[in-house]
């Protein structure tokens, strides 16, 4: 077999083994297979630096062999203001990568917590839509309860109802930051709360309006 058949043999078993394995280890195994170094060498610089790798690389982020955390966060420093983080984790993962030390790297790298720590989408919607209800009735509630005890003093049982709303308000404000399911659903249940007594408002004063029009 020529150089030249050894060479593309090396490149085609190579590019085979780059999704499971670094560049180290696979260089390692043919030279103790008993692979000539000069052609072991060549066929990775081929591989995993110009002609082969570029024409992959034109649509998305170049290929990055190293499974170093302070490596991979290297690589999303140099290309994060020109590629997604989605598109870089995807890259990384698809050469390889433990995708733990890839979303341990992007946490260091943008500054935030590891994505697969916040809690799903669907529990956010639930605790979402819980929440709402949880205010919506439990404000009714303490209203009716609170105009029941002080039925002989409507103004105190009037005042509670903004006194509660100011409440929830600051709570959702202050949990905006912290949990935004909690703090919408919140922000939600007070508006919902709101909305049945500016309409009972409305159709009153447009009742009252009516009937002055009469008389």
């Amino acid at each position: 077999m020529t150089d030249q058949n050894q060479l593309d043999a090396l490149i085609a078993r190579i590019q085979q083994q780059r999704a499971t394995m670094d560049r180290d280890t696979i260089r390692q195994r043919f030279l103790a297979a008993g692979a000539p170094q000069q052609l072991v060498d060549q066929a990775l610089e081929q591989v995993y630096g110009s002609a082969p790798i570029a024409a992959a690389t034109t649509s998305g982020p170049p290929t990055f062999e190293s499974v170093s955390v302070d490596r991979i966060r290297a690589y999303l420093e140099q290309h994060k203001q020109t590629y997604t983080q989605e598109a870089l984790r995807d890259r990384l993962i698809q050469d390889g990568h433990n995708p733990q030390a890839v979303d341990l790297a992007i946490a260091q790298a943008y500054g935030f917590q590891v994505s697969h720590t916040a809690a799903p989408p669907e529990t956010n919607r639930t605790r979402f839509i819980l929440t709402i209800v949880g205010v919506f009735l439990f404000n009714y509630i303490v209203w009716a309860i609170l105009i029941a005890l002080t039925i002989n003093e409507s103004a105190a049982g009037f005042w509670a109802v903004p006194v509660l709303l100011i409440l929830e308000g600051v709570a959702a404000a202050v949990l905006r930051g912290r949990d935004r399911a909690l703090a919408r659903g919140l922000a939600w249940g007070i508006g919902l709360t709101v909305l049945p007594l500016v309409t009972l408002a409305l159709l009153f004063g447009i009742c009252l309006a009516i009937l002055g029009g009469l008389y």
